[in-house]
């Protein structure tokens, strides 16, 4: 499986959205990856996780392009999560973290966060809405650490 993945540097890996976990309960465990993507037709899920559940995740945004095209405004958006949900997460959810639009993708192109707790899990969800998808691109780096700091980047 690690056999389509680009090696970047240690052990951090380069992966598209599309080759990432659609499965919640499955969500893709590495100390640290740089995610990538924009050019999917449609809405793409990816779930994320830290090497132990004693670590917390960080987030870096290092590239996003979502400009509005055709009256379509894509979004991207990542939510925290502990256990498998039933119903599909929307961006009125609690645990939403993270949602950048064709209105506000500018101002969040170096943004950084954190979870709130050490063992929560990752939901990104992009939907390009219909938009010229060449437009488009995201990128950025998750890194798992704790007490015993960063494992990578």
């Amino acid at each position: 499986m690690l056999s389509r993945f680009h090696w970047v540097q240690c052990n951090t890996v380069r992966i598209s959205a599309q080759e990432c976990s659609e499965q919640p309960e499955k969500p893709l465990t590495l100390a640290g990856v740089v995610v990538y993507g924009g050019t999917t037709l449609g809405r793409t899920l990816c779930y994320f996780a830290p090497e132990s559940s004693l670590q917390y995740v960080a987030i870096k945004m290092d590239k996003l392009e979502l400009a509005k095209s055709l009256g379509q405004c894509p979004r991207l958006m990542l939510f925290e999560y502990s256990s498998v949900r039933e119903e599909l997460i929307d961006n009125t959810d609690p645990n939403l973290r993270f949602h950048a639009n064709c209105s506000n993708y500018e101002k969040l192109r170096q943004f950084t966060l954190q979870t709130s707790s050490p063992g929560l899990k990752l939901q990104m969800l992009y939907d390009p809405f219909n938009a010229p998808v060449s437009e488009l691109y995201y990128e950025f780096t998750l890194t798992s650490f704790g007490e015993s700091g960063f494992h990578s980047i």
